[in-house]
């Protein structure tokens, strides 16, 4: 898949689950639902041996399936999270220590988690995820590099992939 940002990544399946449970409504909101939605989506693309598609096509995709089902208002739901997230992300920008400000990059984020405790991509977008969906929801505008590499190393931490000298070292070395 094509992301947003320009970099590319697996389709997966579990993440688009998660995404669709987030926004179906009550009655429906279980596993099995989005699960089946999920493998829809990814027999398509298999069926038509995609081997390369764009983020928004999956979330169009998602849409359709969403309207085709009579489920308009997990749709829309899904439509706005998504316009939130881009806008979030377009506000918000990283103060380096050195005074400059640059755009904010969650696969700028996901690198340093790789790097700092050799993590596979997958782990490490989900660790920038998190803290994405946190500064976007505080509608945060401007975050410090030292207080997103504190952040990084406590969510680290709160999983155990960074044990509490490692989160130690990473606060000296700012």
């Amino acid at each position: 898949m094509l992301k947003h940002d320009g970099t590319f990544e697996p389709f997966d399946r579990q993440k688009l689950r998660a995404c669709l449970l987030r926004v179906l409504p009550a009655p429906r909101e279980d596993f099995h639902f989005a699960e089946a939605l999920s493998i829809a989506i990814r027999c398509y693309l298999r069926g038509r041996r995609i081997r390369c598609l764009s983020s928004a096509a999956v979330l169009e995709m998602a849409l359709t399936v969403l309207r085709a089902v009579g489920l308009t208002g997990a749709a829309a739901e899904l439509e706005s999270q998504h316009a939130a997230r881009l806008q979030g992300r377009s506000r918000l920008t990283i103060h380096h220590n050195d005074g400059r400000r640059t755009a904010w990059s969650k696969e700028w984020l996901a690198r340093q988690a790789a790097s700092r405790w050799g993590l596979g991509r997958p782990a490490a977008r989900i660790l920038a995820g998190q803290i994405e969906r946190e500064l976007i929801r505080q509608d945060v505008r401007d975050v410090g590099r030292a207080e997103l590499m504190q952040m990084l190393a406590v969510n680290a931490a709160a999983y155990g992939l960074a044990g509490p000298g490692q989160r130690q070292a990473i606060s000296r070395s700012r």
